[in-house]
């Protein structure tokens, strides 16, 4: 307590001699402040040098194998508080090396606490420690621009590198459009199925077939390898190829794999003239999955329900059925 009054003490006498510029070189003693939320500790050795203080010490890293260093100014701001401008060559407990972390520290008087920030927009605490530290582990440092441009970025070369906005501009550049994959896969006829009455496929496609009953058909339609950028349930429009029969889409159903669209199933169900369930000799299904046809695509996403789409994720896939009004 006696040297926390000391501290204290110091730092008014700071502010009383920082319009002087009285130069004393009189050391304080060394004290801790925490990193809070952090259980990070700072132990600082601070040496008055006329209107300013001298910091250095080291960051404890919570108690780890190896301490960090840390060196830094402390001064009057303007309106009464001092200010900590503190540099900590960070190792990460010895797993990485020569990292530094900046922190813009305010210290409130007559507390000698205050609060902390850092280049990357973390804040928390700066509190002078008087009993035992908690919280986990201050995080390795990133870097922070500040909301600046960071400029001179040279042409990547490693898969580490960093990349400037020419490289990026020109891999955008040669990627396909949507309209490029769309045209891709009416090529190999995988947005329209051809289906026989017993089920079977009727050309070719990438599509599967199959009849569940009496005017009962399912088509899966196979999107793997297209990487599509977007998932969902997509639009079909059924043509029966049987005077006075029609078909309505009563369930839909869509497959993604880590994001990307694998499979579109549709259940089919044919009814004559009559409105009985009966069987046509073909019929023919096309999916469109162009948010840009009007009707937009909703997303898969991992469970619970949307718009009434009822989506389940296992492991990597997602699937989600909707039951439209005929």
């Amino acid at each position: 307590m006696r040297r926390l009054r000391q501290l204290c003490a110091s730092l008014l006498a700071l502010v009383a001699l920082s319009e002087t510029s009285a130069a004393i070189g009189q050391p304080l003693g060394t004290f801790q402040w925490q990193q809070q939320p952090y259980c990070n500790v700072f132990a600082l050795n601070i040496v008055q040098s006329g209107g300013v203080y001298q910091l250095d010490g080291t960051d404890d890293q919570c108690g780890a194998a190896r301490k960090a260093a840390v060196v830094g100014l402390g001064f009057v701001n303007p309106n009464g508080t001092i200010g900590l401008g503190l540099t900590v060559i960070t190792n990460n407990g010895g797993a990485i090396g020569g990292v530094p972390l900046h922190l813009d520290v305010v210290l409130n008087l007559p507390s000698a606490s205050g609060t902390w920030r850092d280049a990357a927009g973390n804040s928390g605490v700066f509190a002078l420690l008087v009993g035992a530290p908690s919280g986990p582990p201050r995080p390795a440092p990133g870097i922070g621009a500040g909301g600046a441009r960071i400029t001179g970025v040279a042409t990547p070369t490693a898969s580490t590198d960093a990349a400037n906005k020419s490289y990026v501009d020109g891999l955008a550049a040669t990627k396909a459009t949507i309209t490029d994959v769309r045209a891709a896969m009416l090529r190999n006829k995988a947005w329209s199925a051809g289906v026989n009455s017993d089920g079977t496929k009727n050309g070719a496609g990438r599509f599967s077939t199959s009849r569940l009953g009496v005017g009962s058909y399912t088509v899966t339609f196979d999107l793997t390898g297209y990487n599509l950028p977007y998932d969902g349930v997509f639009n079909y429009a059924l043509a029966p190829r049987c005077t006075g029969f029609t078909a309505a889409v009563g369930l839909r159903l869509g497959t993604s794999v880590a994001g990307i669209s694998a499979t579109q199933q549709a259940s089919i169900t044919m009814t004559n003239a009559a409105g009985a369930a009966a069987d046509c000799g073909a019929f023919v299904i096309a999916t469109n999955p162009d948010p840009d046809s009007g009707s937009p695509v909703p997303p898969l996403i991992p469970g619970g329900t949307r718009g009434g789409m009822t989506c389940a994720t296992s492991g990597t896939t997602t699937t989600c059925i909707e039951r439209p009004t005929p």
